[in-house]
């Protein structure tokens, strides 16, 4: 909906609930709040239009074989603006939210959107939708685009290092990178890749038939950009097992139960994207917060002697000024290590002072 039309509902109402009062008693945020809260549980216009917007942009955002022809014509206009930051492989550009390059809202490149395009950028920016996966699976990794992944450092791309593996091995995604960088640890089979410019490997032969001039340099560049990825995009990284998963059986019951939509679903509890890449964007996010490490369960301790995986030493001590006597006070001191956070010089409150309390003490708050 138009601004100048969404304002002018908003006027249209104020004025009808107030009968064209200039300065309204209750505002109308109140009057939008349910009548269990005060108000008269007015429609709000302008929250309305908000959701519509994402519901725009969660479409736009179904990454499947059934996403919407427009939404890949919303792709093109974007990766086509001329921004006037310095955007690597800008000719490489896929989805700008699973890269690490935001397209304009303002000023003159953003003008070049129609207007439907650039209220999907400024919705995604206002309420801060960006693809933040807790976990991913190596398949969805693969997925991702090689040019100016989300997971790459600064630095990680330069353009005429990067040129023959665009234009001549056609790189598209990671998976691309890893089939490239295969031959390096080619270990096994006839010939051997020879890292030089003339091995004869079947794979170096093909890419110099399709005019790559040295087929070992490229591959050691996909190696050196698939090297400086993030833990959680690393498809060499092996995340710790957390055991959040249904059972094969109860999820082809799930799925049952979704198609015939009847009977109980129960809640998958796993944290790890498997399905589509889609799954991996969230709203409301504080983008500063998000880690480039995998998530993980912390695992209850085990009940016994092994309560603790790793070693630890802590030193405990006390003592006690006039030990034995009425007007005895004592005191415990724990130690770890230099300057750490859980040292502590601990004062024993109450009547009964000794050294051997303050030396208990000590070992039970260690």
């Amino acid at each position: 909906m138009p601004k100048h039309i969404e304002s002018a509902l908003i006027k249209i109402t104020r004025n009808f609930i107030w009968n064209d009062t200039r300065s309204p008693p209750i505002n109308l945020e109140q009057l939008y709040q349910p009548r269990e809260s005060g108000g008269l549980n007015l429609l709000d216009i302008k929250s309305r239009n908000e959701a519509i917007e994402i519901t725009w942009v969660k479409t736009y955002l179904e990454i499947t074989p059934t996403r919407p022809t427009w939404a890949y014509i919303i792709d093109l206009l974007i990766n086509n603006l001329k921004t006037k930051k310095n955007v690597n492989n800008e000719n490489k550009l896929d989805n700008f939210f699973l890269q690490n390059w935001n397209p304009p809202t303002k000023g003159h490149n953003s003008k070049l959107l129609p207007n439907e395009a650039l209220k999907i950028v400024q919705t995604a920016k206002k309420h801060n939708i960006i693809f933040a996966p807790i976990k991913m699976s190596k398949d969805i990794k693969k997925q991702l685009p090689a040019w100016n992944n989300i997971g790459a450092p600064k630095n990680t791309y330069h353009k005429s290092k990067n040129k023959c593996l665009q234009e001549t091995h056609n790189i598209k995604n990671i998976k691309n990178l890893i089939k490239c960088r295969k031959r390096l640890t080619r270990l096994r089979g006839d010939p051997l890749h020879i890292p030089r410019k003339t091995c004869a490997c079947s794979d170096c032969k093909r890419d110099r038939a399709n005019g790559c001039k040295n087929p070992h340099n490229c591959a050691q560049v996909a190696n050196e950009i698939l090297s400086k990825l993030a833990p959680k995009f690393d498809t060499k990284s092996k995340p710790r097992k957390d055991d959040l998963s249904l059972t094969h059986h109860r999820k082809e019951k799930n799925n049952q139960a979704h198609i015939r939509c009847t009977g109980e679903i129960l809640f998958d509890p796993t944290i790890t994207i498997r399905s589509n890449v889609n799954e991996g964007f969230r709203i409301f996010t504080e983008p500063e917060l998000i880690s480039l490490t995998p998530a993980h369960r912390l695992q209850a301790p085990i009940r016994g002697l092994n309560l603790i995986q790793d070693k630890l030493t802590i030193y405990t001590d006390g003592s006690c000024i006039n030990n034995g006597k009425k007007d005895a006070r004592c005191g415990s001191g724990i130690w770890i290590n230099k300057n750490h956070p859980n040292n502590r010089a601990i004062k024993i409150p109450g009547k009964r002072q000794s050294n051997q309390i303050a030396e208990v003490a000590a070992i039970l708050i260690a």
